[in-house]
């Protein structure tokens, strides 16, 4: 049995398939940062609509993709007194954001944590990203590596 050379490329494009498939599940089970992030959904009761799987939107429902409004689904236990929704489009908002929802931010642990929440109250809502840096313990490295997972907006 002879094997012509057009199948013997086939062969081997489906052997590098194979091969960089398994290379980037390696990768993913090594390194948790190159796997999705589900951290932000953490905080959600189970029953709401974020935390089900994603499906058809409900009768009434905005569309999947459509533009988060910031405020907590419906059934999160949102009240006057309850903080802002510290989520949107997957970021946590640093000037809304709780020591708990800092927390699970990677690198950020309880102590960095309550310093965030210290110099925001002392010194005022954090108007870009960027002012992450004047926290002591937070450089350009350690901000660079959350730069993905934070934002600012204005204040209420």
């Amino acid at each position: 049995m002879s094997v012509t050379p057009e199948e013997r490329r086939a062969l081997l494009f489906l052997v590098f398939l194979i091969v960089t498939g398994s290379a980037v599940r390696l990768v993913q089970a090594l390194s948790p940062r190159w796997t999705p992030d589900l951290v932000p959904l953490a905080g959600v009761p189970a029953d709401t609509a974020l935390a089900r799987a994603p499906g058809p939107p409900e009768a009434g429902a905005p569309a999947w993709g459509a533009p988060d409004s910031g405020a907590p689904p419906a059934g999160a236990g949102a009240s006057e007194s309850a903080p802002a929704w510290p989520y949107r489009a997957g970021k946590l908002d640093l000037n809304t954001a709780t020591a708990a929802d800092l927390g699970t931010l990677p690198g950020i642990g309880e102590k960095l944590a309550a310093r965030i929440i210290a110099d925001r109250d002392a010194r005022g809502p954090f108007a870009a990203v960027e002012d992450l840096e004047r926290v002591p313990g937070i450089g350009p490295s350690k901000l660079a590596r959350l730069r993905d997972a934070i934002m600012t907006t204005a204040p209420p």
